[in-house]
């Protein structure tokens, strides 16, 4: 079953292409995204997004749901409220080892927060995390909804905390809660360096996809910079 997300008219941006991109790279440095392709068309590209959330039931011919629990539920957070202390990915973190994921789903969790770093992808809120009921045991989702948000430059926070001191974005508040992560220190510190090396690759590997305004809007919003310092 496949999701459908076209450009929409007030877009100033070819996002559709810009989100594939994100999400493809993601997938090709061993992240677990969901699968997308892009349709292209004269008029507008739309982005297609296989759901991660059904499955396909021989004996009865129909798509099956699996059991969906989005960050927000898990987080048993606030959406509409002015300030969102409770939107922090160690707690997140925390929720995956309370209901028995395994302990590679809560590094997967970290590589993403700091790919969501790298590529500024600032509306990384408890909505857009999930875990699946799979195999009789609940299992981080396949990341969806990555793309940066364009003319502002590197993102300065995140939606969701990073660390000790909330969203900004800095190494030593990055690595400031790495055991929630079943992580030490220096395998946290790993992490970032991997994904800050990557930014070179991924300004190239939009040139695939994107052109003029996209390209620079997206390679203007990467900062490995802010894993390292």
């Amino acid at each position: 079953m496949i999701l459908a997300k076209p450009r929409d008219k007030f877009d100033h941006y070819d996002l559709p292409s810009i989100e594939h991109a994100c999400m493809t790279f993601a997938g090709l440095k061993g992240l677990q995204a969901a699968n997308t392709s892009l349709y292209r068309s004269e008029r507008i590209n739309t982005l297609l997004v296989e759901r991660f959330d059904r499955f396909f039931e021989e004996r009865t011919g129909r798509f099956r749901r699996l059991p969906m629990l989005s960050g927000l539920t898990l987080l048993d957070a606030e959406w509409k409220a002015r300030s969102h202390p409770d939107w922090q990915y160690a707690a997140l973190a925390d929720e995956l080892y309370r209901r028995g994921a395994p302990d590679q789903d809560r590094r997967e969790l970290y590589r993403r927060m700091a790919y969501n770093v790298l590529v500024g992808n600032a509306d990384d809120h408890p909505r857009n995390h999930a875990v699946i009921w799979k195999d009789s045991t609940w299992r981080l989702s396949p990341m969806y909804d990555v793309l940066p948000i364009l003319d502002q430059g590197p993102a300065q926070v995140l939606a969701m905390s990073v660390g000790i001191e909330g969203p900004r974005l800095n190494r030593g508040n990055l690595l400031s809660q790495h055991s929630h992560f079943a992580l030490n220190k220096s395998q946290a510190e790993a992490v970032l360096d991997e994904v800050a090396s990557w930014e070179a690759e991924l300004h190239d590997y939009y040139s695939q996809f994107l052109a003029g305004a996209e390209l620079d809007a997206a390679v203007t919003a990467t900062s490995g910079a802010r894993l390292k310092r």
